[in-house]
């Protein structure tokens, strides 16, 4: 990744020297930054407590000034606010045992490697090493010194020649600092020269009998990530660590004590850190022992029987977005008031003790687009249409995409097309199949047309600089960033969708539920616009994204929590890929799945996907979970024309 330039001068804005700056930012973003504690920024930079805690100040000043603070309802109360989970934490795929297990058996492997073994396709990979290299320095090996220690241990790298070397471990280059200069280099340099001894650490490691994350039966089927994050674990005596911390315990010593796994001790302690010196631990431990109280009054014992209560659950959404965010509230919501809310959901139960289940009328309806009317495909829009009339083969299109689930149509106009004809086309579905249409057009002829002569309730437009929102109609509006704005060098303008969207809400707060404004986020696809427009090439680090699936999600995710239906478009995943092994149509069912598991109110695609059955392929299934879950890009090396770096930056 290197250093993320845009990171890089937002950190030296804030006051931070650029040699700092340009470490920090050095395979981060801003978000990865800001989850760093003091303690973290001295070990990893070698700083002085007093220059880390000046440098953590500076940070957490500017992230509390990009932070929005919400107030409770008058009465109280928590309004309907939602952020997303706090990642401080990593997933935790291996025990604090197994980690040691492994390091045991591996001395002198080297810690680098030994990373590398562990998590190959690892995200957020700087926080993560510190993570687990400061538990392995506070755990004591075989040989009485630390486990880091071990791992680093040269006693067991063996000396050989360079011809040794390439052979054993296939690379084609030599370890930095033993390549041959001058004339004894190149083509003819004697390899096996006694003189010419590079180190060679251990090559095989010893996994004993630990199963390797990649080969566990929940990621191997693209299962590891949770799809619904659970509710934050708070049944552990958060107190008791915090005294802990107080009295200059370490979190080994405390993992020890309270016998819990280690990643957790560090992850509440920085949050109780974080939230300390905002000046809201102290009410946040109350409300956290208040939901404890509550869980053991309705005899729940584990966290299992919590996500099993109805009634604790319904409360625990509630105070959700306080609990895991005390810092953007300017108080704390009164404990009174989640006990007239209790009181008040206790009483709407029936006899059985769970709730009234939802008639069908009441389940959130998802509004299916069809996008097969589009002169993009494999016949030209604009040759089809003439006044009143139009082509056979867009009303075969058209019944289908209806047949199949779809609640709308839309209409991709043709660079050529006239305003009325596509007016006509569009009454003439509306009128045969009593849905809705969505035109997408960036004519101002094509727009104006369709205002006048469509019925609005059944119309769809997109807001663009031809086509401004007009409250006062019934028209559905969709709200989506316009297409320029990401082929703009991110060197000079990196474009935020979240701030495009959070400004978009702001300007939207005093005009009150509309379910006519729909918000569209843009998947940007898992290949860069480089590579697309080159067609076939060299594929640099830069150019492959493999958080894309994941960055959409969060999209969803957040526009979900506000009032206004998401709508979204799966279809920039597919460029790039070829159509061999019906892999287009196989990744883009399960990106449009999981945009409804991630609160999605409306889909574009082509219907005709849910008629289709796939002959089972659990090799390519296990490559689409994993393309989608960000750990691997096998599927885009399998299935596109591009060549990819290995690790070493050698293309394969």
């Amino acid at each position: 990744m290197g250093v993320n330039s845009a990171t890089k001068k937002k950190l030296m804005d804030i006051g931070i020297e650029e040699y700092l700056s340009n470490n920090l930012a050095r395979d981060r973003v801003w978000s990865d930054i800001v989850e760093l504690t003091s303690n973290q920024i001295a070990n990893m930079f070698s700083l002085s407590i007093v220059d880390a805690e000046n440098v953590y100040d500076l940070i957490s000043q500017k992230h509390q000034s990009e932070t929005r603070v919400f107030d409770p309802l008058a009465n109280g109360g928590w309004p309907e606010v939602d952020f997303e989970e706090d990642d401080s934490s990593l997933l935790a795929k291996y025990s604090d045992e197994e980690i040691i297990q492994l390091a045991s058996l591996n001395p002198g492997f080297g810690f680098r490697e030994f990373m590398m073994e562990l998590y190959p396709k690892g995200e957020k990979t700087s926080y993560r090493n510190s993570v687990v290299m400061q538990f392995l320095k506070e755990n004591q090996g075989l040989s009485g010194t630390n486990l880091y220690a071990d791992l680093q241990d040269p006693s067991h790298t063996s000396w050989v020649t360079k011809e040794k070397y390439k052979q054993v471990t296939g690379e084609k280059y030599l370890p930095q600092g033993y390549g041959s200069r001058g004339s004894s280099g190149g083509k003819k340099a004697k390899l096996d020269s006694r003189q010419a001894l590079v180190p060679l650490p251990p090559q095989d490691f010893d996994w004993g009998d630990v199963i390797p994350s990649s080969s566990r039966a929940s990621n191997r089927y693209g299962k590891f990530r949770m799809r619904v994050r659970p509710m934050l674990n708070i049944r552990i005596d958060l107190n008791r660590i915090w005294q802990y911390y107080e009295d200059g315990y370490t979190y080994g010593e405390v993992s020890r004590e309270m016998t819990i796994p280690y990643p957790q001790i560090q992850k509440w302690t920085n949050r109780m850190i974080q939230y300390e010196k905002a000046n809201v631990l102290i009410p946040w431990l109350e409300l956290v022992a208040h939901l404890n109280t509550l869980s053991s009054n309705r005899g729940n014992q584990s966290q299992e029987d919590d996500n099993s209560d109805e009634v604790y659950v319904f409360i625990r959404n509630i105070t959700k977005s306080y609990l895991n965010n005390p810092h953007k509230w300017s108080k704390r919501p009164t404990i009174d008031s989640l006990g007239l809310i209790l009181d008040e959901i206790t009483s709407l139960q029936g006899t059985d003790g769970n709730f009234p289940e939802k008639s069908h009328e009441e389940e959130t309806k998802i509004e299916i687009i069809g996008n097969q009317i589009s002169s993009e495909f494999n016949f030209r829009l604009d040759r089809m249409v003439s006044g009143g009339f139009y082509s056979p083969i867009i009303e075969q299109v058209a019944r289908l995409q209806v047949q199949n689930g779809a609640t709308c149509l839309l209409i991709n106009c043709g660079s050529s097309v006239a305003g009325e004809n596509i007016a006509e086309l569009a009454n003439s579905l509306i009128n045969e199949y009593d849905c809705k249409v969505m035109i997408q057009s960036s004519d101002q002829d094509v727009i104006d047309k369709c205002k006048i002569s469509i019925e609005h309730s059944k119309l769809i437009l997109i807001v663009n600089s031809v086509n401004e929102i007009d409250f006062a109609s019934e028209i559905t509006w969709v709200i989506t960033p316009i297409q320029e704005v990401f082929e703009i060098d991110p060197d000079l303008y990196e474009f935020s969708q979240i701030d495009f969207f959070d400004e978009i809400l702001e300007q939207f707060e005093d005009k009150g539920d509309n379910e006519n404004i729909w918000l569209q986020p843009v998947f940007e696809g898992f290949l860069s616009e480089r590579v697309i427009q080159s067609g076939s090439a060299n594929l640099a680090n830069a150019d492959g994204r493999l958080d894309a699936a994941q960055n959409f999600f969060f999209l969803i995710r957040k526009l979900a929590q506000s009032k206004y239906p998401v709508l979204a478009d799966c279809k920039p995943a597919l460029r790039g890929l070829s159509s061999s092994d019906s892999v287009k149509e196989r990744l883009i069912m399960q990106l449009n799945s999981n945009c409804i598991e991630y609160g999605a109110g409306a889909l574009i695609l082509d219907t005709n996907l849910s008629e289709m059955a796939f002959p089972k392929d659990e090799e390519l299934e296990v490559q689409i979970n994993q393309l989608i879950d960000g750990s691997s890009n096998e599927l885009l090396k399998n299935y596109t024309p591009f060549n990819f770096k290995n690790k070493f930056g050698v293309y394969l």
